[in-house]
């Protein structure tokens, strides 16, 4: 199988993208049968040169070269790193991936811990909400959203 799946690959430099050469899949990606099943290119060269793929992990592409597999270019990452990163090289727009919450998300201007305190703060009447804003240099309608649970609703 692993000289059949090389076999597809045409190999170049160590560095430079290694292209796949067979069947692919719509989205771009290489496709390779394995006993009639079939699994991306790359994930199947991250595997043959790194063993199996942890479980829960994408294998990304440090090249953004879909049929490349050149396990070099290769790296197991969570789905929503892959698209943090994909959003900061300029690969998707920032709105593609407004479904991550709080942290997770490029736009969080507040953490976790923050939020709680904001709430705790306003619900114990230590601040006002004008309060909180100029605290945590936000603006109002943030505190608002927060507090009421418009947003960071996980939390």
């Amino acid at each position: 199988m692993e000289n059949r799946f090389w076999s597809k690959v045409s190999k170049k430099s160590p560095d430079e993208c290694w292209e796949w050469q067979a069947a692919r899949f719509t989205s771009g990606y290489g496709m390779f049968a394995i006993h009639s099943h079939p699994y991306k290119a790359h994930r199947v060269a991250y595997s043959l040169f790194y063993g199996e793929i942890p479980k829960g992990l994408e294998i990304c592409h440090s090249c953004d070269n879909k049929a490349c597999v050149n396990p070099k270019h290769l790296r197991a990452n969570t789905h929503q790193a892959n698209m943090r990163e994909a959003v900061e090289r300029g690969l998707l727009r920032h709105d593609a991936i407004e479904w991550l919450r709080g942290e997770e998300s490029p736009h969080a201007k507040l953490t976790a811990a923050q939020v709680l305190g904001i709430r705790k703060m306003y619900s114990g009447g230590e601040a006002s909400q004008r309060e909180l804003a100029t605290m945590f240099h936000v603006g109002r309608s943030t505190i608002r959203h927060i507090i009421y649970r418009n947003t960071w609703k996980h939390i």
